[in-house]
């Protein structure tokens, strides 16, 4: 399968770097982060208790899944005499903001609805959607951007996309150019009906046993699939 990114203008196209594979832009607190010390286990009622989230595959799918744009200008978020300002270092336009919210908000955030400029669009293949969303687990950086799912195998014409965000309130400061904006995630479009299933306790114990006959990596190395995006 394939995902074609156009860009809005021949601007965008000269200036603008194109959204990239989220595995390129994992960040330095994950890299960091050690899965845990395999020789100094620590125990509580038989399951280890001091691996991170490294050790999680769904995490780790979370954040290099589909791919990420990224801002291609500095932005400095200023208050002055109580009203939040924010400027870009540089051109085409990165953001914008409206003039009301839109979607209800508590005071984590600045009540104020900003919209990320979006140009670069995406090309997907008949029956895919793509979901826009905040870029997955990264609760470090000062903003959330809202989802969508945009049926972009039949939508990819408009030169300009907006995606809501809201800046974390209390934030002033720089956000750099090269920061993760939104994340977007290809998705399969098809029908789906929802079924409950009894317990069976035989069948659950066979899989539980699976996973606990190990102490770490069960899932990874017998139920999980690597997943590609270039």
């Amino acid at each position: 399968m394939k995902i074609v990114f156009i860009p809005a203008s021949k601007e965008v196209e000269t200036i603008v770097e194109a959204p990239i594979s989220a595995k390129r832009v994992m960040p330095e607190w994950y890299k960091k982060t050690p899965a845990f010390d395999s020789k100094n286990l620590t125990f509580i009622d038989d399951e280890i208790r001091n691996a991170s989230l490294k050790m999680c595959m769904p995490f780790f799918d979370a954040m290099t899944g589909g791919y990420i744009q990224k801002t291609w200008t500095d932005i400095f978020i200023s208050i002055r005499d109580n009203s939040i300002f924010y400027n870009t270092a540089a051109l085409p336009d990165l953001m914008s903001h409206r003039q009301k919210v839109n979607v209800e908000i508590d005071d984590s955030y600045y009540p104020i609805e900003y919209v990320w400029q979006r140009q670069w669009s995406a090309k997907l293949p008949k029956g895919y959607s793509l979901l826009v969303t905040h870029p997955q687990n990264r609760l470090d950086l000062p903003f959330t951007t809202l989802s969508g799912l945009v049926d972009s195998d039949s939508y990819y014409h408009s030169p300009v996309g907006t995606i809501p965000f809201f800046i974390k309130n209390g934030f002033q400061g720089l956000i750099p150019a090269g920061t993760p904006m939104y994340q977007m995630i290809p998705v399969k479009r098809e029908n789906w009906e929802s079924a409950i299933e009894p317990f069976n306790e035989i069948t659950s114990a066979q899989l539980n046993h699976q996973v606990r006959r190990r102490f770490y990596g069960a899932y990874r190395d017998m139920f999980w699939n690597k997943k590609q995006y270039n």
